[in-house]
């Protein structure tokens, strides 16, 4: 398998990692999280993707779509700096006492299409 455990995609917000870099007074590389998709989301918000199981993304001008299908649970492989491979046990102690384990969601395709930096992505309700 590619980048991701349990569906063929895994989507995390800016804001959240931003949210939990902030409560541990660090900043947190993206890819870290392995994310298939990386949304870029305003601050303030700091995990508005947990609040989307079991509706649609719908990237660009109704391109590709997705259903967001359950929460993506974490394992140790998020205390691991992309470029260092230096661990950090923070990230995911954090990430099990603020969150219940959660950090991003994963999702299943339901229409192909192209994927784009900058599209833009709506939320559908189910």
């Amino acid at each position: 398998r590619a980048t991701h455990d349990a569906a063929p995609l895994s989507v995390i917000t800016t804001s959240t990692i931003n949210s939990l870099g902030n409560t541990l007074g660090m900043a947190l590389d993206p890819m870290r999280f392995r994310p298939t998709i990386l949304i870029e989301t305003p601050a303030g918000d700091s995990a508005p993707e947990q609040r989307w199981v079991g509706q649609s993304l719908v990237f660009g001008e109704d391109e590709m779509r997705m259903i967001v299908s359950e929460p993506d649970e974490r394992c140790k492989m998020i205390t691991l700096d992309p470029t260092t491979a230096s661990a950090e046990p923070r990230v995911l102690a954090e990430v099990v006492r603020s969150r219940e384990s959660q950090l991003g969601v994963y999702g299943l395709p339901q229409r192909r299409g192209t994927l784009r930096v900058g599209q833009i992505v709506s939320l559908l309700p189910s």
